[in-house]
């Protein structure tokens, strides 16, 4: 049966990936010698579950789902600040900025792993971490400057309003991964408390 490799994410902001873009470039300014799969400023995004594939029939469970989901929530503002690397200074895999909002967006991750585990999809056993991944490093010994510069590189916080859920695919081409939309979802609750029904 056919499939698709599918995550649902969070998009930001168009200042928001501006910002995210110039500091991309400064970074990318400092590398030498050193492999960085910096991500295109079109597909930034913080992901909330990653599917991987799944079955061409399951596809619209999926969207139906984070619909479900979607609709417990009101609109929410996050704001995208600070920077870190996974898994740590010395092993530089992933410079990664991050997503100040510890209310809603960690409700929203639970209830998308408890409403798709009962789909049959496998539960993430790490704990929930948002933030938006800016680039993979594929030489990690060459790398503790670039993810020095980058720890101690200042990123300004700017906010950002949250209103929908997307259902992204991950399509994979000769060049690299594009994402297409598979479906929208509005957060759409009037419950101003910002907490889900």
């Amino acid at each position: 049966m056919p499939s698709r490799r599918l995550f649902i994410a969070v998009d930001i902001s168009e200042e928001a990936r501006r910002r995210a873009a110039d500091h991309i470039d400064k970074m990318r300014a400092l590398v030498d010698g050193v492999r960085v799969g910096w991500e295109r400023a079109e597909k930034l995004h913080v992901t909330l579950k990653f599917l991987g594939k799944v079955d061409e029939a399951d596809v619209a469970h999926v969207s139906d789902t984070t619909a479900s989901v979607a609709a417990g929530f009101a609109p929410f503002r996050i704001a995208l600040a600070g920077t870190g690397v996974f898994p740590r200074l010395k092993q530089p895999r992933v410079l990664w900025l991050g997503i100040n909002e510890e209310r809603v967006l960690p409700k929203i991750a639970a209830d998308l792993e408890s409403r798709l585990s009962v789909l049959g999809f496998e539960v993430e056993e790490r704990p929930f971490s948002p933030h938006l991944t800016i680039g993979r490093i594929r030489e990690q010994q060459k790398a503790k400057r670039l993810a020095e510069a980058h720890l101690q590189s200042r990123f300004e916080p700017v906010e950002f309003t949250v209103t929908e859920l997307v259902v992204y695919e991950s399509i994979l081409r000769p060049n690299g991964s594009v994402y297409g939309v598979v479906s929208k979802h509005p957060i759409s609750s009037p419950d101003i408390s910002l907490s889900p029904r």
